[in-house]
């Protein structure tokens, strides 16, 4: 009974995740042609970390490297064929150790299901695992080692569970920025104020990465501080349209409604919305604090540390988004990834331990949330969606992949899939190391597009209707249009 139970969860988890393919059959997600690139490259050449010419504002793919590396040594046929698919295998393989750990932590069917259920309908889990990338695997690994330390330091586990984090350290850090920063944000607020050893876990989990890696962690390194010294300057323009918002060329007091940071109230309200929006479910946790008093929680232990886990990732997610110095560190809402795996489990202990009909009100209430949330999503890509490949997309593309080589500018969201699709060189990169070389375009466009034509052979500008102005088009010299439905293709006449 519980396989079928099991199954049923995780036919749930799978749907919800493919769903969006059967809207945008053609690709779908920014970064999941960056990685194919990276990864087939890698597999022709066997050249590390691979040359990626065609992005003309990198200097060195210094992105952690274990996730393509894993990738490289699937079957090509597999791999070429199945490449949308392996992130949401990832989600469904922390889905099966969520589900493992509350059942044997609790020996209860039903709190199993609840928490696979609740992680099953997380939004953010069902948008982000559209495409190639390796959050997914980062945050398997810190599920795991959070998992085995609480159980090895607190509860007395199994030598193994003192051994096998140590290896997952290291591939950690290799595997995902994001991810690390909120590893060593876990690290230093626990060791600070609860247990010392903790902070021990910062230094050991660079050393092991450098051994693996035979040094080539520095490097990694190098480039995660390039990225958010970066982003330390250029925070409030995360998400800015570049040429609309440009000092040269953009509209007086415009601000794009895509921008992460938006001034004022309006800035505040979005922040929220977003983070209740991305999981429901873990915002939904704190609203059950109230009732702590009237249906404590039993096995001390575990629990309470699985509260603490959740409450320090919920309040990295706040600081990022809201504390001007820390908002470097990535866009908030993404870290409520993460936030996905102790809010479950939690979700799962509460609804067996306490008055059933009080849990049961919270959870019809984040499943009526994150419906909606997913259910906007999936009307999201169906209309546009960020990075997907529709039929105006397609014929620019074709465009692109049969006109003489040279340089595409484009947005943010296209640049990817540019590059992998017509084999044109870019004006864009910040994949590893060399954002000096991307600040003059990118986030916002600092330079004229005469000096675009001098310094960087620009060729064609491509972009959606209304994307750009009317200033920008006319300092663009002699050229011709091309359009494709909601899509422009202008073409520079060398």
């Amino acid at each position: 009974m519980s396989i079928i139970f099991a199954l049923v969860v995780f036919g749930v988890a799978f749907g919800v995740r493919y769903f969006p393919h059967f809207i945008a059959p053609s690709g779908i997600g920014v970064d999941h042609w960056y990685w194919r690139e990276y990864i087939e490259k890698y597999r022709r050449d066997r050249e590390f970390p691979p040359v990626m010419p065609q992005y003309l504002l990198d200097s060195h793919q210094w992105y952690p490297p274990f996730f393509p590396l894993l990738m490289a040594h699937l079957p090509k046929t597999v791999f070429d064929k199945h490449s949308h698919i392996f992130s949401i295998l990832i989600d469904l393989l922390r889905l099966l150790w969520l589900m493992a750990v509350v059942y044997r932590l609790t020996d209860d069917l039903v709190a199993m299901v609840v928490a696979g259920s609740v992680y099953s309908l997380t939004p953010v889990l069902v948008s982000y695992n559209v495409q190639l990338n390796p959050r997914g695997l980062a945050a398997l690994m810190l599920d795991f080692i959070v998992v085995a330390v609480v159980l090895a330091f607190y509860h007395n586990g199994p030598l193994w569970l003192w051994v096998a984090p140590i290896p997952l350290l290291g591939f950690l850090l290799l595997t995902h920025k994001m991810t690390t920063q909120l590893f060593w944000f876990l690290c230093l607020t626990c060791g600070l104020v609860w247990d010392w050893r903790l902070l021990l876990l910062i230094p050991l989990s660079v050393l092991v990465a450098l051994v693996m890696s035979r040094g080539f962690y520095w490097k990694v390194l190098r480039g995660h501080w390039d990225i958010v010294t970066f982003w330390n300057r250029n925070w409030q323009w995360l998400g800015a349209n570049s040429i609309k918002e440009s000092p040269i060329y953009g509209e007086a007091n415009f601000e794009t409604p895509q921008r992460f940071h938006r001034r004022g109230v309006l800035g505040v309200a979005k922040h929220i919305y977003t983070q209740l929006g991305y999981n429901p479910y873990a915002w939904l946790m704190v609203a059950t604090l109230p009732l702590y008093p009237i249906f404590p929680i039993p096995y001390f232990g575990f629990l309470h540390l699985a509260i603490v886990w959740l409450g320090l990732i919920l309040i990295f997610s706040l600081l990022t988004s809201f504390v001007p110095m820390m908002r470097c560190l990535g866009a908030g809402h993404l870290y409520l990834y993460n936030a996905a795996f102790p809010a479950a489990i939690l979700w799962g202990f509460l609804y067996t331990y306490w008055d059933e009909s009080y849990v049961s009100v919270f959870l019809i209430v984040g499943g009526i949330v994150s419906a909606l949330a997913i259910g906007r999503y999936f009307q999201h890509v169906s209309q546009s969606g960020s990075g997907k490949i529709d039929a105006d997309f397609n014929a620019a593309l074709a465009y692109l992949r049969e006109s003489p080589r040279g340089t595409v500018m484009c947005g943010k969201t296209e640049y990817d899939v540019v590059a992998y699709k017509t084999r044109q060189p870019v004006l864009y990169g910040g994949h590893g190391y060399g954002f000096k070389m991307l600040e003059p375009t990118f986030p916002r466009l600092l330079v004229t597009v005469d000096t675009l034509i001098k310094q960087y052979g620009l060729r064609y500008i491509l972009f959606e209707q209304g994307r750009v102005t009317d200033k920008f088009v006319a300092d663009i010299p002699a050229h011709s249009t091309c359009d494709f439905g909601r899509y422009r293709i202008i073409s520079i006449i060398r």
